[in-house]
């Protein structure tokens, strides 16, 4: 890796962004198979005798086993893998059996072929509905015509096929892969979310507002959904290719600082360039800056009418999160940009929105303190996994919500502040 950004096709693109590796069952094909074993017993080197023909079948059903250890089953039989599936698990011993359960079974899934391979297929029960279901994310496919399609398939499938025949059955079957989610109920009039000392209350205790709708005890007045950023981080280092690109920002100072004209002259091109990161690396070196795996990430929030009619008031606001240690080609890409938090509407929480933040923020604050014991798949290694908040981005109606600045009338300007010129009346 040379330079100071060396863009990629949109070949190039598709190829890092790929699921499977380019290894795999592939490696053994086109070579010649070994001279034929012939009927009477063939002597070693030291004397031993050994059926040739034992030998082998032995061999061939070595290679057979071989050829179904997919890089898909080979990741779902991974140890460190599996340790991350069951790291959310309840200390309940019933439902920490069930999932232990699912995953096993998502083992299973893993190595069943979808039909008798002599109809010419060797795809996995998994990966079929791996597939299917990234398809129905990607093309935004409705559950209804997903459901049809897997009912279409399962019939004219050839016969006693293990295809998932519904869109349910197909979760089912990918379920031990969902990342964690929480859903806490929120004050109408943003004053609180109801947690920690407030969990079993049903008024606000400020407003006085009620926490469900009227007449019923099931249904809250108002949602937020929070998605926890750790669990989405540590994934990406379980994949060696995915955790390499987490160092990428330091290869690339490597092959700067080596280049005189660049030294001497040297642009912005990523965010590791800016002084921000530099100050960050700077003053807390020890703790956070010598370690290159360790995340450096950007948010962003606004409002959307989720529905899509113009005249509706309702304003829903997710939160995103992103991370800079990748290449700059890679950080816009949809597969790295997560959604931390969905505050449902009717209305948009202006300033109170900090309230929501809260949830994002102690999670951040315990990744930069604590950190997060982590596997390291590239360099074979567990790790203390850190993250830093570098930027925030939103317009300027968005930076009074989120940092309480005035951003119209008196004193609007954010970099003039109280200095901001204004007409007097």
């Amino acid at each position: 890796m040379e330079g100071h950004t060396q863009w990629m096709s949109d070949d190039g693109d598709d190829d890092i962004e790929g699921d499977d590796d380019d290894g795999g069952d592939d490696d053994n094909e086109g070579e010649e198979e070994d001279a034929p074993y012939g009927n009477g017993d063939e002597v070693e080197e030291d004397g031993a005798h050994v059926d040739g023909d034992q030998e082998g079948r032995e061999e061939h059903a070595a290679d057979e086993d071989m050829s179904r250890n997919t890089p898909l089953t080979a990741a779902v039989q991974d140890r460190h893998v599996q340790e991350l599936l069951l790291s959310n698990t309840s200390t309940d011993p019933k439902i920490a059996g069930r999932r232990k359960a699912k995953l096993d079974q998502l083992e299973v899934d893993s190595r069943t072929p979808l039909y008798d391979a002599a109809h010419g297929t060797e795809e996995s029960r998994l990966r079929y509905a791996l597939d299917i279901m990234k398809m129905k994310a990607k093309h935004k496919w409705t559950d209804t015509s997903v459901d049809e399609l897997f009912g279409y398939l399962k019939i004219h499938f050839p016969k006693d096929n293990t295809c998932a025949g519904s869109l349910l059955e197909a979760k089912k079957i990918v379920c031990p892969l969902d990342l964690p989610h929480q859903k806490y109920h929120a004050c109408i009039s943003d004053c609180v979310i109801y947690r920690n000392e407030h969990a079993n209350l049903d008024t606000c205790p400020q407003c006085g507002e009620s926490r469900y709708k009227r007449g019923t005890r099931k249904s809250p007045r108002k949602v937020v959904w929070y998605f926890p950023l750790t669990p989405r981080l540590q994934r990406y280092f379980v994949d060696p290719k995915e955790a390499k690109l987490m160092r990428w920002h330091a290869e690339r100072k490597e092959a700067v600082m080596r280049d005189v004209e660049r030294v001497e002259n040297p642009v912005l091109t990523h965010p590791s360039d800016a002084s921000q990161w530099k100050t960050l690396d700077d003053e807390y070196y020890e703790e956070f800056g010598k370690e290159p795996r360790n995340i450096r990430l950007g948010a962003s929030t606004d409002g959307l009418n989720p529905f899509g009619n113009q005249s509706s008031k309702h304003n829903t606001w997710p939160v995103f999160v992103w991370m800079y240690n990748l290449p700059p080609w890679l950080c816009p890409k949809k597969k790295y940009i997560h959604m931390s938090m969905l505050i449902q509407g009717p209305t948009q929480p202006g300033s109170d929105i900090n309230l929501y933040l809260e949830l994002l923020k102690e999670e951040l604050v315990t990744l930069w303190e604590e950190g997060i014991e982590t596997w390291d798949a590239y360099g074979q290694e567990n790790f203390r996994m850190k993250a830093a908040l570098l930027t925030t981005v939103q317009d300027y109606l968005g930076s009074g919500c989120i940092a309480c600045q005035v951003c119209h009338g008196h004193k609007a300007c954010v970099r003039c502040m109280e200095f901001s010129p204004w007409i007097s009346t």
